[in-house]
């Protein structure tokens, strides 16, 4: 490559950060903007992380999302402590959602985000995740969510977690641990009614459009973490 091709190269590439970086401060502008509002009304905010969407934007009313502030990492880098702080106040988050995030993470990024949310979420709040299900009994199901899998985003996915594992994870940390749906190590399938007003998860049993003709052909390790109540208790 000629000298002339790298400095237009190099440009291109100046333009472009300079370009995502102010669209992340607009978006972020927003995104305070709005946590205020809702806290103003003494309200508890209710947030996405992870939506794939390059815009911050406020669930639209009468969906399953209503009132919900809809965030991805142009909005928000969860694994960013210093986003945290600039946008939100200590315990002013009531719910977390984040459906098919955590696997695009290392367990130790997973760990980081569960730190960095912990001075935000209310002692009565909770973070609802999905993820795909590595007990799941299907092997086509793990070949396509699989790390490097054949499914779509997979070739990012870093981790395919169990039911197990995020039980090891989550014992050394400040959250509880509630299994909504899952697949035990023996492929059976468990199941506990869960409310959508607490973090709706389209890649469920209950509303994944696969499973209408195949039930449970495609399901998530879906799981709620709160504050551990003794460590709650201890510090009053």
């Amino acid at each position: 490559m000629s000298a002339s091709h790298s400095q237009i190269s190099a440009s291109a590439a100046r333009v472009s950060s300079l370009r995502e970086k102010l669209t992340k401060k607009l978006a972020q502008r927003r995104l305070r903007a709005e946590a205020k509002r809702v806290r103003s009304k003494h309200q508890m905010i209710r947030l996405v992380i992870g939506a794939g969407t390059t815009e911050f934007f406020i669930g639209p009313r009468g969906s399953n999302y209503d009132g919900w502030l809809i965030t991805d990492r142009h909005s928000l880098d969860a694994l960013d402590a210093g986003d945290w702080s600039a946008l939100f106040s200590e315990s002013s988050i009531d719910r977390i959602l984040a459906e098919h995030v955590i696997e695009h993470w290392t367990e130790s990024q997973f760990l980081t985000f569960l730190a960095n949310i912990e001075p935000f979420v209310a002692m009565t709040g909770s973070i609802r995740i999905a993820a795909p299900d590595g007990f799941h009994p299907e092997p086509a199901y793990i070949e396509s969510v699989k790390p490097g899998g054949t499914g779509e985003g997979s070739s990012d996915h870093k981790v395919l977690y169990d039911c197990s594992s995020i039980e090891r994870l989550i014992a050394g940390t400040n959250w509880s641990c509630e299994f909504l749906e899952y697949y035990d190590s023996e492929g059976e399938f468990h199941w506990k009614p869960w409310r959508i007003s607490d973090g709706f998860i389209e890649r469920s049993a209950r509303f994944d459009e696969r499973n209408q003709e195949r039930p449970l052909s495609y399901t998530s390790l879906i799981f709620d973490l709160t504050k551990k109540t003794d460590r709650w208790a201890s510090e009053y």
